[in-house]
């Protein structure tokens, strides 16, 4: 097993872990919501997370060619996706012994939690995006970098934000820019 192959291997467990944490809180979502208790925004925060966590393993494929990886480097890709994983199991909803709430009831009480995880991430994702690109790793770290001050700059505006609007507005543009993140690496791995 080569060294990307095994630190490949690690990103893929942590992504699958979230992916499926995810997957399981929609799934409870549907079982114990009803219709008019869904929230439009906690929605596209939770694509948002999905998207991420895809697209970031993903832009793992980019540093396939990398031979040697020093151990600072593995640490520091486990951070960030420890980081992901964080945000994705705090903007999916949990119902312990069949507990009834609405995701817009999880939305307006867990925001603040998930935005704040959102924009960790983001940071550790441009400092890592920024030494890794910069040791050489990989080639689309700049690219990477404003996608991810972008999404940074999202978190942070959802965390402040107030008015309905405002939070419709900043949770549809980061769904926007998770989408075309998520479709550009999984482009790039497979082309």
């Amino acid at each position: 097993m080569s060294a990307f192959e095994f630190v490949f291997a690690l990103v893929t467990i942590v992504t699958s872990l979230a992916i499926t944490h995810m997957l399981t809180g929609l799934v409870s979502v549907l079982r114990n919501t009803e219709s008019e208790q869904l929230s439009i925004v906690h929605g596209l925060w939770a694509w948002s997370a999905m998207l991420l966590a895809i697209g970031n393993w993903a832009s793992f494929w980019g540093m396939r060619s990398v031979t040697s990886w020093p151990s600072w480097t593995v640490l520091l890709c486990v951070i960030v996706m420890v980081a992901l994983y964080a945000f994705c199991a705090l903007v999916t909803p949990e119902f312990p012994n069949e507990a009834r709430i609405g995701s817009a009831d999880f939305h307006r009480r867990e925001q603040p939690r998930y935005t704040i995880a959102a924009a960790t991430f983001f940071c550790l994702a441009i400092l890592a995006n920024t030494v890794l690109g910069g040791a050489g790793f990989y080639a689309s770290w700049v690219h990477d970098n404003v996608v991810s001050i972008g999404g940074l700059v999202l978190a942070i505006f959802g965390f402040f934000a107030r008015r309905r609007w405002s939070r419709v507005l900043t949770a549809a543009l980061l769904a926007l820019l998770t989408t075309y993140y998520a479709i550009v690496t999984c482009n790039f791995m497979v082309g």
